[in-house]
């Protein structure tokens, strides 16, 4: 149900309408970034519609009143020192630091702490503006997959089938398989990471039956819903987009989102 509403008939045909209408400022990003053009436009399709979304908060309320909820006010405290330093440069006005409720800014939806850090000035007119630019949205979304270890001679993942039974027989610990990239040794509930030989030989196949790629890659398995006998193989791209949003279902829909689109 997830996937069906974020991997939408919607955003499908109105990211291959995007692609076609920022083909040059996607290819400008994707080259300087090393991100695939169509993952940086699945993240800002999935984001915020393509750009569509209405932002109305002030990103100072929304910090400032999360960092007066107890249960993360030490975040968002420093959430707000954050934006407070992105209005002390100059280059962006008060009334158009806009966020959704939860203090994320512009069309990808950067924290604060972020923006500092990660936010790109692609057209070069002296700040990064990810809320009207869209050479700086792209290249910001493209700079934060490549400061997690994103790489552009890699795909996300695939859909996969499993043998009978293997939801529960191929779910194994973290240590059980080989080493997983560094940036996805943080995510344990992606269980064994395996070489796509391996996998093959446990019975796992592509979506349509057909053997699995003869290339040297090791990928982890997240399975489907309960019972349907389907599954994911992703690589190490998806635990790059995972730091974007570190939900699986999130990172699927994002990849999904890519390989209709592109």
């Amino acid at each position: 149900s997830y996937l069906k509403a974020r991997v939408s008939d919607w955003r499908k045909t109105k990211g291959r309408e995007m692609m076609q209408e920022n083909a040059d400022a996607l290819a400008l990003a994707a080259e300087e970034q090393g991100v695939q053009a169509r993952y940086i436009a699945a993240i800002w399709g999935i984001e915020t519609n393509y750009g569509t979304v209405p932002l109305s908060y002030s990103v100072f309320d929304a910090v400032a009143t999360l960092a007066y909820d107890k249960r993360r006010a030490a975040r968002f405290r420093s959430e707000l020192f954050a934006a407070l330093q992105i209005l002390d440069r100059g280059n962006v006005k008060f009334e158009d630091m806009k966020s959704s409720w939860a203090g994320a800014m512009g069309q990808p939806q950067f924290m604060p702490e972020n923006y500092l850090k990660l936010a790109v000035d692609q057209d070069q007119d002296g700040y990064a503006n990810i809320w009207s630019s869209k050479p700086d949205v792209f290249a910001s979304i493209g700079n934060y997959l490549k400061s997690y270890g994103w790489r552009s001679d890699q795909v996300w993942g695939r859909a996969v089938t499993l043998p009978e039974g293997g939801e529960a027989a191929l779910a194994k610990p973290q240590s059980d398989g080989v080493e997983p990239p560094a940036h996805c040794k943080a995510f344990k509930t992606m269980g064994a990471w395996r070489s796509l030989d391996d996998w093959q030989a446990l019975g796992v196949r592509r979506s349509d039956g057909s053997d699995l790629p003869k290339v040297d890659i090791a990928g982890a398995l997240i399975v489907g819903a309960e019972g349907d006998g389907r599954g994911y193989l992703v690589y190490g791209n998806f635990c790059s987009v995972m730091r974007y949003n570190p939900s699986f279902k999130y990172a699927l829909s994002v990849g999904l989102l890519s390989d209709a689109i592109k």
